[in-house]
C-alpha cells in the first residue's frame, strides 16, 4: 500500500473512531477516487456510510466490494438487500436469485428464498407490457433499475451503455429515454438531450421529467424566455408522479422564483407529502433552505438542511451550505442551490482549456483576451449565464465566472464585475480582489468606495498609483535648480528668511509652481500667514494641475469647513497613476486633516497606517501620530497603570 494511502487511511479510521463520520466519509470517498479498488478503503467506507445511514454511498461501496471479492457472500447478499432498500426491486431480486444458486445454504439466502417468488410476481404485475412474457418483463425491469442505479451514482458512461442496450429492444421506453436525456444534459450535449426529451413529449405532453429536463436545457442554453414558457407548462402538468414536487422545486430554484418555491413547500407540508424520509423530499428541503437563507432566514434554512441530511447525508451541496453558514459573515459565499458541475459541463471546460492553453502558457495577455472573447462568442449560452453565476453560484462557480470575465474584459462584463464588487454577495475577499482588479485596469476610479465588508457597509479605499523617490525637475535652468535646492535646505533648517531670499531670486529668473509653493511655506514659517494663503490660492488658479497646489487648496477648504470641496479636490489627486514620495506625504496629511475635521477617526487611522508603511521617515509623521493618539492617551495611561 502506498505510504500516502496508508497514512490517510489511518486518519480516516481515527475520525471514524472519534465519531467524525462526515469528515471520515469525505476523506474515504476522495481516497476511493485516487486509489480505486482498495479493499481496506472500501470496507471502512462501507462501515462509515452504514453508521451514517447513508445508503446511497453504502450501495455503491457494496457494488464495488462485490466485484472486488466475488467469492464473499456477505457483499453480494448485502448488495441485494440494499438494492431492495433503495427501491431497485428488480436488481435486488436478480441479486438474491444469483446468491441462492451460489450459496444455497447461507442463512440470509434461505430466509429470502421464501419471499422471492411472491416479490417477483408482484413486480411483474406492475409492468404494463402485455406483449412480453414473464422472463422478458423481468429483464426489462432489471435493465431499467440498472439505468437508474448508474444514474444515481453519476456513472454516466455505464448509464448510457445500459440505457442504449435497453432501448434497442424497447425503443419507446419513456423512463429510460428520460434518463438518457439527463445523461446527455449533464455531458453538455444539449442537442441530443433535447431530441430525446421532445420524443418523450410527443407521446406524453405532461411528462414532468421531460418538461423539467427541457427547462434546464433551455436555461443552460441562455434561452430564458423559452424557459419561462416550459416552466408554466410544467406547473400546469396533470402528472402526479411522486417526483413532481422536487421537479417543480428544481425549476423554481433554477429560475430564482422564490415565492413560487415557498408556496410549493407550504402546500407540500400541509398535505403531509413531506412526512416521508425520501430522497425527493430531502432535495425539496434543500432548495427551500437556499431560498430562505438568501432572504436572511438562516435559522429556518439550517433546520431544513439538517433535516434533509438525515435522509441524504452524502449530498455535498447541503453539507457545504451548512459549513458556509457557520463561517464569519465576511467569509461566507452565500447560499447556492447548484454546484459548479451543474452549471458548467466537462465538455465546456475541456473546450475552454484547449482554446486558452496556448496564450495563457505564453503569458500573452492580448492573445488571452482575444481567445476568451472568441470562446464566449462561440458559447452564447455560457456568456448569458455569467451574471447568474455571480449572483447565485457556489464559490467555484463564482471564481470561474470572475476569472473568465477578467480575461475577456469586454465593457458589458466589466459592468457586471463592477456591480458584483460593490454588492453584498460573495465573500469579502472575492469582492475586494475584484475591485482592486477594476481599479488597476482603470475601470473603477481610484479612491473611496462604499463596500460591504464584515457584514456592514463601509467606505474602503481602493488605490492604484506608483510612488517614486526620483527628483521632481520642473525647471530647465541649472542656476534656478541650484537656488531651489539651497532654498529647500534652508526650509529643512527652519530658516524662513534665507529660504525666502533664495526663492525670490530663483523666481526672478524662472517661475515654477513648486518654487511658488515653497515660497508660501517660507512665508508661513515667518508668521506671514495671509501672504502665504494668498500665494497658495494664486498657485492653484494659475497651475490647476499642480499637485501641491491642489492639496494645499484641499487643506484650506477643510479649515474653512467646506468638506465636500476638500473631498472632491483630493479625489482628483487619487486618480494620478504616479506620485513623488513628497506628493504622497502631502496627500496623506490632507486626507488625515479632512478625516479629523469630519471626526472619521477610523479613516484617519487608515491613512496614517498606509503612510507609515510607505514612508516611515516622513518628517511630519510623528506629529500626526500624536494628534491621533493624544485623545486616547489618558485612557491608555490608566490601562497601563492598572496592568
Amino acid at each position: 500500500m502506498p505510504r500516502r494511502l496508508r497514512e490517510s487511511l489511518v486518519e480516516a479510521y481515527d475520525l471514524f473512531q472519534d465519531g467524525e463520520l462526515a469528515q471520515a466519509s469525505q476523506k474515504l470517498a476522495k481516497l476511493n477516487t485516487e486509489f480505486p479498488n482498495q479493499y481496506d478503503v472500501l470496507i471502512l467506507l462501507a462501515d462509515v456510510s452504514l453508521q451514517q445511514q447513508d445508503f446511497l454511498t453504502y450501495e455503491w461501496t457494496l457494488y464495488q466490494l462485490s466485484r472486488l471479492k466475488p467469492n464473499n457472500p456477505e457483499f453480494s447478499i448485502g448488495l441485494a438487500g440494499t438494492y431492495m432498500k433503495m427501491n431497485r426491486p428488480a436488481l435486488g431480486l436478480q441479486a438474491y436469485e444469483k446468491a441462492i444458486k451460489r450459496w444455497p445454504r447461507h442463512p440470509i439466502v434461505e430466509q429470502a428464498q421464501e419471499d422471492i417468488v411472491g416479490l417477483r410476481a408482484a413486480l411483474l404485475s406492475e409492468i404494463n407490457e402485455p406483449r412480453l412474457n414473464d422472463d422478458e418483463l423481468f429483464l426489462l425491469a432489471v435493465g431499467h433499475d440498472e439505468v437508474r442505479f448508474f444514474m444515481s451514482h453519476n456513472q454516466l458512461r455505464q448509464c448510457k451503455q445500459a440505457a442504449e442496450k435497453l432501448l434497442k429492444k424497447h425503443p419507446n421506453l419513456v423512463p429510460v429515454l428520460n434518463n438518457l436525456a439527463q445523461v446527455y444534459l449533464i455531458e453538455g450535449n444539449y442537442v441530443e438531450s433535447r431530441r430525446l426529451v421532445e420524443r418523450v413529449l410527443q407521446n406524453e405532453p405532461d411528462n414532468i421529467h421531460a418538461l423539467s429536463h427541457l427547462v434546464r436545457i433551455l436555461y443552460l442554453s441562455g434561452d430564458f424566455s423559452g424557459t419561462r414558457e416550459i416552466a408554466e407548462r410544467q406547473a400546469a402538468s396533470s402528472s402526479q408522479v411522486p417526483e413532481r414536487l422536487v421537479r417543480m422545486a428544481e425549476t423554481y430554484s433554477l429560475l430564482d422564483e422564490k415565492e413560487h418555491l415557498l408556496e410549493l413547500y407550504k402546500q407540500a407540508k400541509q398535505s403531509g407529502e413531506l412526512d416521508k424520509p425520501t430522497t425527493e423530499n430531502a432535495l425539496l428541503r434543500h432548495h427551500v433552505a437556499v431560498t430562505l437563507a438568501s432572504m436572511g432566514e438562516e435559522q429556518q434554512a439550517r433546520r431544513l438542511w439538517e433535516e434533509a441530511l438525515h435522509t441524504l447525508p452524502s449530498f455535498r451541496d447541503m453539507r457545504e451550505n451548512l459549513a458556509d453558514l457557520d463561517k464569519p459573515v465576511g467569509e461566507r459565499n452565500g447560499p447556492w442551490a447548484y454546484g459548479f458541475t451543474a452549471w458548467v459541463t466537462e465538455s465546456t471546460k475541456k473546450e475552454m482549456v484547449n482554446a486558452l492553453r496556448k496564450p495563457v502558457n505564453q503569458k500573452d495577455s492580448a492573445g488571452t483576451e482575444k481567445a476568451t472573447r472568441q470562446f464566449l462568442q462561440q458559447h452564447p449560452g455560457l456568456s448569458a449565464l455569467l451574471p447568474h453565476f455571480l449572483a447565485r453560484g457556489d464559490v467555484h462557480t463564482r471564481e470561474f465566472a470572475i476569472r473568465l470575465m477578467k480575461m475577456a474584459e469586454t465593457p458589458d462584463l466589466i459592468a457586471m464585475l463592477k456591480d458584483f464588487a460593490l454588492s453584498d454577495i460573495g465573500t469579502d475577499e472575492m469582492r475586494l480582489d475584484t475591485a482592486q482588479f477594476l481599479v488597476k485596469q482603470g475601470h473603477l476610479a481610484s479612491g473611496s468606495h462604499r463596500m460591504w465588508v464584515k457584514g456592514n457597509w463601509t467606505n474602503i479605499l481602493q488605490l492604484n498609483f506608483e510612488i517614486t523617490s526620483e527628483p521632481i525637475r520642473d525647471s530647465q535652468s541649472p542656476v534656478v535648480t541650484k537656488l531651489a535646492s539651497q532654498a529647500i535646505e534652508a526650509l529643512y533648517a527652519n530658516d524662513g528668511p534665507k529660504a525666502q531670499a533664495l526663492l525670490e531670486e530663483a523666481l526672478s529668473i524662472e517661475e515654477t509652481p513648486s518654487m511658488l509653493n515653497n515660497l508660501a511655506l517660507a512665508l508661513e514659517m515667518q508668521g506671514k500667514t495671509r501672504q502665504a494663503h494668498t500665494l497658495v490660492a494664486g498657485i492653484h488658479a494659475r497651475f490647476p494641475d499642480y499637485f501641491f497646489g491642489i492639496s494645499a487648496e484641499a487643506r484650506k477648504a477643510t479649515a474653512e469647513g467646506d468638506f465636500d470641496k476638500a473631498h472632491a479636490l483630493l479625489d482628483r489627486l487619487l486618480q494620478r497613476n504616479r506620485m513623488h514620495i513628497t506628493e504622497y506625504d502631502a496627500l496623506c496629511e490632507a486626507q488625515i486633516e479632512l478625516a479629523l475635521a469630519r471626526e472619521h477617526m477610523e479613516a484617519a487611522r487608515s491613512w496614517l497606517k498606509m503612510w507609515e508603511q510607505v514612508n516611515p521617515d516622513a518628517p511630519r509623521l510623528m506629529e500626526y501620530r500624536l494628534r491621533l493618539e493624544l485623545p486616547n492617551l489618558p485612557e491608555k495611561m490608566r490601562s497601563f497603570l492598572k496592568k
